[in-house]
């Protein structure tokens, strides 16, 4: 059996678990390395089980957890070599690593992994589209200013999708953030509002698939908002996407791949 949940989404720390039979990816573990595996034991995912933590850039709410995990468990931190050296000079040498290149599949613990550019601020930002040993597919991308074809193609043979849908346009231009703040979120190289997300999943996603949420503002959104436009969005243009969200302070319910 495939299944997703997104551990937590939001500055504070992002983190995906991907399981199949039992086997496990961490997209990211912005989370520190005991409430990551905490919150895995809650949904009941082995941490023993981790064949691989994917990285998708340097920012301290990707990585907290990143080092810690990878010694307890002896499993590899799996990213670009300018994303290695980003970290490197973050947190404690790291003993376990893969350097990947772009759009070149590579195998980890029976997973196939895809790894294709993102537009951030961030030294290598990366997205990864994950086909399990199952033959599900999840494709995550939580912090972009703008989708890219190489996004958005995998989106469209996916089952799963986390995108991010991070502000909302007019409560981020009314809000308290410096002006030059409010330039670079909405630039290319910033991070994707509700709009744009939805626009996305409108282009992209097949009926009976399922996308969340990802990366919610707490200043310049809420989880309400972001709902509510993705979702209009959907049922305006006759989409059967189910839309779900993520959370700052607790795990998703899992989503199976699947599942009627």
């Amino acid at each position: 059996m495939d299944r997703v949940t997104v551990l937590n989404s939001g500055s504070n720390g992002n983190s995906v678990l991907i399981e199949s039979d039992g086997d496990c990816l961490l997209v990211d573990a912005g989370l520190s390395g005991r409430e990551t595996e905490k919150r895995m034991r809650e949904m009941g995912a082995d941490p023993e089980r981790i064949k691989g933590i994917l990285v998708s850039h340097e920012h301290g709410d990707h990585i907290k957890g990143a080092s810690p995990i990878s010694r307890k468990f002896a499993v590899p931190i799996i990213t670009s070599l300018e994303t290695l050296d980003a970290i490197e000079k973050r947190i404690p040498k790291i003993r376990h690593r893969i350097d990947i290149q772009l759009m070149e599949p590579i195998e980890v613990g029976g997973f196939t992994i895809t790894v294709f550019p993102l537009m951030h601020d961030a030294v290598d930002p990366l997205g990864f589209s994950i086909e399990t040993p199952a033959g599900g597919r999840v494709t995550i991308s939580t912090d972009l200013g703008i989708t890219t074809k190489q996004l958005e193609d995998l989106m469209k043979v996916s089952d799963v999708v986390v995108l991010e849908a991070n502000h909302d346009l007019e409560m981020l231009i009314n809000g308290p953030y410096p002006e030059e703040l409010k330039w670079r979120i909405m630039s290319d190289i910033g991070h994707l509002s509700n709009g744009d997300c939805a626009a996305a999943i409108r282009r992209t996603m097949r009926d009976g698939t399922t996308a969340f949420l990802a990366h919610i503002s707490k200043d310049n959104n809420t989880p309400e908002l972001a709902l509510d436009e993705v979702k209009g969005v959907m049922e305006e243009n006759g989409k059967a996407v189910d839309i779900r969200l993520t959370y700052r302070d607790r795990a998703t319910d899992w989503c199976v791949i699947g599942q009627e």
